[in-house]
């Protein structure tokens, strides 16, 4: 087995020394041996293959997390449907970008009406939630967290809750690249007599929506929103509160492409927003 340098290792794999570090930090690709004393890093020539697949994957776009969980896998059939999403997602992105170009060629055309968007009425909800501040790249932990603490509430509280509905998440502050905010998960219930819980219980007035039904992964969401807000200015109609996914059916033994979830935006006429 033939030692290599980090400087040579990088020149075998077309991957700079920046970006070596960076996986032996994550230990994707860590050396077989760093010197105590110059602190000079060495990687043997079996590693060039673990090298090269790691290179090939960042080529096609797919983070570290992904990287990471791809390597431990066991077995190709389980890498395999990992590569599909991932194909999924990058088809996605591309119909996006085709949508964009659409739109910037024509930009004076008007927003089109959907049919798959519904205008409708919702009733008012007690809701039973947990709170958290998150931002884009802790929000998956984070309601997974948010959504474990509720259950555990809910189980805590017993017959002094009765669920009436599925699971819900609602963005109360916008959650992008700029910066964080408030979510919150919670479940409809029945309007409780008594509860001695630490549950956080609120009503979700009853209003009239714009409603969308996406089917697939919920990192695929981002194009039903994208038509809900066209379909709302099309109708000559503004937001009117934080817009919430309903989740028809449970994420946590769904398949991904199966996931259901229902988009609810309040809505009300432009002309009373601008009073």
């Amino acid at each position: 087995m033939r030692r290599l340098s980090i400087g040579q290792f990088s020149q075998a794999t077309r991957l700079s020394i920046k970006a070596l570090r960076l996986y032996a930090d994550r230990g994707l690709l860590t050396p077989i041996h760093i010197d105590p004393e110059s602190g000079y890093r060495y990687y043997a020539s079996d590693q060039l293959m673990r090298a090269g697949l790691i290179h090939a994957l960042r080529g096609i776009g797919m983070p570290l997390q992904k990287i990471e969980q791809f390597l431990n896998m066991e077995g190709n059939e389980a890498r395999l449907e990992l590569l599909d999403h991932h194909a999924a997602a990058l088809t996605h992105t591309l119909e996006q970008i085709s949508n964009i170009r659409a739109t910037l060629r024509a930009p004076n055309r008007p927003p089109a009406q959907d049919d798959s968007v519904r205008i409708e009425s919702a009733d008012t909800r007690c809701i039973a939630g947990v709170r958290v501040k998150t931002d884009l790249h802790h929000i998956k932990q984070d309601i997974q967290s948010a959504f474990s603490s509720l259950y555990s509430k809910l189980a805590l509280a017993g017959d002094t809750i009765e669920i009436s509905g599925t699971p819900m998440l609602i963005y109360h502050d916008a959650i992008d690249e700029q910066g964080g905010g408030e979510v919150e998960v919670g479940v409809p219930i029945r309007e409780p007599l008594n509860h001695n819980c630490a549950l956080r219980i609120s009503h979700l007035e009853g209003s009239t929506v714009a409603v969308i039904l996406h089917q697939g992964p919920h990192d695929q969401v981002g194009e039903a929103y994208r038509k809900i807000l066209n379909s709302i200015a099309s109708r000559n109609l503004a937001p009117d509160g934080p817009p919430r996914e309903i989740y028809l059916n449970d994420p946590a033994v769904t398949h991904p492409a199966q996931l259901l979830i229902r988009i609810e935006f309040p809505i009300q006429p432009v002309e009373t927003v601008a009073k």
